[in-house]
């Protein structure tokens, strides 16, 4: 999909919002768009309605988890490595709460998987920082 197919995707989220708000898949839809343009703060905020309206989808929580990872690579590419572990740290806590709901999905486990490489890999990253330090 292309960046401009992304934009005009929101713009019809948005009204489908605007017409049944108590719906959560057009907040989880519209999440999951804003997340392809980069804009992972507000993926989540709308990842955060969406569970506040349906707290038993698994799929809104993995998106989430998706984002947190992602952002905390974005984090960790800019060099914050403590943002970058509290991402990861939430992002496991979502994928936990995906795999309570659904524990037969997989794909859940293997995202919660590749959440704790990435923690792994940056509180070792921190560690030889402050090895270096002293």
């Amino acid at each position: 999909m292309l960046r401009k197919d992304y934009k005009e995707a929101i713009t019809d989220f948005d009204k489908s919002i605007k017409l049944t708000p108590e719906d959560a898949e057009p907040y989880n839809s519209r999440g999951t768009a804003k997340y392809k343009l980069g804009d992972y703060h507000g993926a989540i905020v709308d990842f955060d309605k969406a569970i506040k309206i349906n707290p038993e989808d698994a799929n809104i929580y993995n998106n989430r988890g998706n984002v947190k990872m992602f952002f905390g690579n974005f984090e960790s590419k800019r060099g914050n490595l403590e943002k970058t572990q509290r991402l990861y740290k939430k992002a496991i806590t979502d994928f936990d709460k995906a795999i309570q709901i659904n524990p037969q999905k997989a794909y859940y486990y293997h995202a919660r998987g590749l959440a704790k490489r990435h923690l792994g890999k940056r509180k070792q990253q921190k560690w030889i920082l402050i090895r270096r330090r002293n």
